[in-house]
């Protein structure tokens, strides 16, 4: 800052004496030209960088519509057209229907007994689909699919975040979603995905 100071006492302004600047050691108005050239570069750099974030905002948008579109394909569309398969899914399908046909949302029962075996979060977030889409197979899985798209988005702000780069977000997240188990998992009624998702907005 001081060399730019300096610098500024050598240029002629109309109405203004001026003054040579000097700068220890024998540095003379040469360095302080060569400082404002410098300062002229970094604003055009800043300027340049801007334009620059523009042109990423237009490549982003629409790869972020062609992920959500994937991601509907591979993690939604395809839950129902399957049955559900014993004795993970059927268990986590017949609790939250046992909540549902009770009423009793506080004690989740498999076949009329306690079963403690898990949090009731999960029963109440599968049994709040399956009201809402009917019970069937897709109502069952959807809480497992919706869960791992939402840690693509957690995981795409804090990979932004810690790098910088929207870039690597994106980067992060097609990694995530493509991964095999992340894929078995998010369309397959456990709780992991559930798990999965609050851990990571823990972070």
């Amino acid at each position: 800052c001081l060399w730019v100071i300096s610098c500024s006492t050598s240029m002629k302004f109309p109405g203004r004496p001026s003054f040579p600047a000097k700068w220890p050691g024998g540095r003379d108005d040469l360095l302080c030209k060569r400082t404002f050239r410098r300062a002229g570069v970094e604003n055009a750099m800043t300027i340049r960088s801007d334009i620059t974030g523009q042109n990423r905002l237009k490549v982003i948008a629409p790869t972020a519509f062609f992920m959500l579109v994937g991601f509907v394909w591979l993690y939604i569309l395809l839950l129902g057209v399957r049955p559900l398969v014993i004795p993970d899914e059927t268990r986590y399908a017949e609790i939250p229907r046992e909540m549902i046909a009770s009423g009793d949302w506080i004690v989740p029962r498999l076949n009329g007994l306690r079963y403690f075996e898990k949090p009731v979060l999960g029963y109440w977030i599968n049994a709040l689909a399956m009201q809402a889409f009917v019970e069937n197979a897709f109502a069952v899985r959807f809480p497992a699919a919706l869960a791992t798209g939402l840690t693509a988005v957690l995981i795409f702000f804090l990979a932004a975040s810690f790098a910088g780069s929207a870039g690597v977000g994106i980067l992060a997240t097609i990694i995530f979603l493509t991964s095999i188990e992340v894929f078995c998992l998010g369309v397959f009624s456990t709780l992991d995905s559930l798990l999965a998702f609050f851990l990571t907005a823990a972070l």
